[in-house]
């Protein structure tokens, strides 16, 4: 456990009693007109916290560079932590059994790291079949629309943002956001280099549209592995 992040995170619930404590997980689990308002309160005490928790266990295993275009992905992955406390008539918050308040801090420390170390977990799974589920580097046209089946929602978001930093590194000049429209149409929308060559607003070929995504599939197939 990192103490540190521990102890700083301890700093958002320090003052707040330990009957509060409970008294504000009551509120949350039951089913009242004001359970919103309940969330929003728990969300201020303890938000931070939590967000704190996923950057810090995100950092060790994807490390610090992943951190910095992976904005999305941690939001994601705190509403993840949040849905963990929901599930089964929010059975995590009614089973807490703590003598404390620095117990509870422990208690969402331990859900959200678990929530990091699960994605984790499946990101390794994804990167070590990525060239059989996706087959960038073939001749087929594998669109992203018919590759991703096996994916959660959080991890094909995750790879786009991952592709899209890619992209964006590689092609620094004026051509980068026609090669990201490329990418978008051809993958993700599914329309075929004709279509692709009729669309967008620059004189290029459909034998130059296949070019180009010919080099993307490389630059993608590379950065993934």
């Amino acid at each position: 456990m990192d103490h540190g992040i521990y102890l700083l995170a301890a700093l958002f619930v320090l003052l707040v009693p330990f009957h509060s404590v409970h008294q504000m997980l009551s509120n949350c689990t039951n089913k009242s007109r004001n359970r919103e308002a309940y969330w929003f309160e728990f969300e201020k005490k303890f938000g931070q916290a939590i967000s704190n928790f996923i950057r810090t266990e995100f950092i060790k295993l994807f490390g610090i560079k992943n951190v910095q275009k992976s904005t999305e992905t941690l939001k994601d992955l705190k509403q993840e932590v949040y849905l963990k406390l929901l599930e089964n008539d929010c059975g995590a918050l009614k089973n807490f059994k703590g003598s404390n308040e620095s117990s509870f801090l422990g208690y969402l420390y331990t859900i959200s790291v678990n929530v990091v170390r699960n994605y984790f977990k499946a990101q390794k799974t994804l990167k070590r079949d990525i060239d059989k589920q996706y087959r960038w580097d073939t001749k087929l046209p594998c669109r992203m629309s018919v590759c991703v089946s096996t994916m959660s929602e959080l991890e094909y978001k995750f790879l786009i943002e991952q592709i899209y930093y890619f992209l964006k590194k590689a092609y620094r000049n004026k051509y980068a956001e026609r090669n990201l429209l490329i990418f978008n149409l051809y993958f993700i929308a599914g329309f075929s280099s004709k279509e692709i060559s009729t669309i967008i607003p620059c004189a290029l070929s459909t034998s130059g549209v296949d070019t180009l995504i010919s080099r993307i599939r490389k630059l993608i197939a590379l950065k993934l592995r």
